[in-house]
């Protein structure tokens, strides 16, 4: 019985909290797009990707030996553990609608 929970547990999608780093990272972000002025196209950009955010973490996962050419490895990491946790990205979208 414990198995079958734990297995449950390790499937879920439930969002964790943001963490502090998190919240830096999120306002670098908005703080870039109204800069540019890109807040619409973000804002488009994280609504379609929040339904599969965990699927989308999990491909750049399977990337990641060919995006080391091209990106750090700690940054690319820290990137895809941001688009899998929810919580990030339904900050983010909060955040730019305001």
């Amino acid at each position: 019985m414990n198995f079958w929970r734990a297995l449950q547990h390790g499937l879920s999608l439930d969002a964790l909290p943001v963490a502090t780093q998190d919240k830096q990272f999120i306002d670098e972000v908005i703080s870039q797009s109204r800069k540019h002025h890109l807040d619409l196209p973000l804002l488009i950009f994280l609504e379609g990707l929040r339904p599969v955010s965990f699927i989308a973490a999990s491909v750049l996962t399977g990337l990641e030996p060919f995006a080391e050419l091209f990106f750090p490895q700690a940054a690319y990491q820290k990137f895809t553990s941001f688009v899998e946790n929810r919580a990030n990205l339904d900050t983010l979208i909060e955040s730019l609608k305001q």
